[in-house]
């Protein structure tokens, strides 16, 4: 026998059980918060309409010659209006993994927190914009990106009434 006794065993670490709820909820939130950090690098100096058009105006002309410079730059406002709704359209899919966890399929009412909690994200995100140089705040763009989340939700909702392996009856509650 060891010079240890019997009850003087090395013990495995054991791992306090907060943190293992908290790795299980990381497992269904991470995809949301980096789309989360993406957005927000979006929303940095890097990203104003002045170094977008820069960057996209010159191939629009290559591509559509014939468009007057207004033309071009309501093309341009456009695709930076729908970028709001896609980003987040995207990031209300991802939230909803989180906020669902181990459940499955889709309720109305993790569909609400997607949108609430994408919601508010625009509006934290808009207030970060309005201290970033060459950057502003917009209330239009919080409800784009409010219309955004809602059409995912409401994607979902659809694709699990539909779907036959989705639980389309039983797992769209209303």
């Amino acid at each position: 026998m060891s010079s240890m006794g019997a009850n003087q065993h090395a013990k495995t670490p054991r791992v306090p059980v907060e943190l293992l709820q908290t790795m299980r909820a990381l497992k269904h939130w991470w995809r949301a918060i980096c789309w989360a950090g993406l957005i927000y690098f979006f929303s940095t100096g890097y990203f104003n309409a002045y170094e977008t058009a820069s960057l996209l105006i010159p191939i629009f002309h290559r591509l559509f010659p014939s468009l007057s410079p207004e033309e071009l730059h309501q093309i341009h406002y456009l695709i930076r209006k729908a970028m709001h709704v896609l980003n987040y359209l995207v990031l209300s899919f991802l939230v909803l993994d989180g906020v669902r966890g181990e459940g499955r399929g889709w309720r109305w009412g993790w569909g609400r927190q997607a949108i609430l909690i994408c919601t508010a994200y625009a509006a934290l995100d808009e207030w970060h914009q309005s201290f970033v140089p060459w950057r502003g705040a917009s209330v239009a763009d919080v409800f784009l990106d409010g219309a955004g989340a809602t059409v995912a939700q409401l994607m979902m909702m659809m694709w699990y009434r539909v779907s036959k392996t989705g639980g389309a009856s039983s797992e769209a509650h209303l």
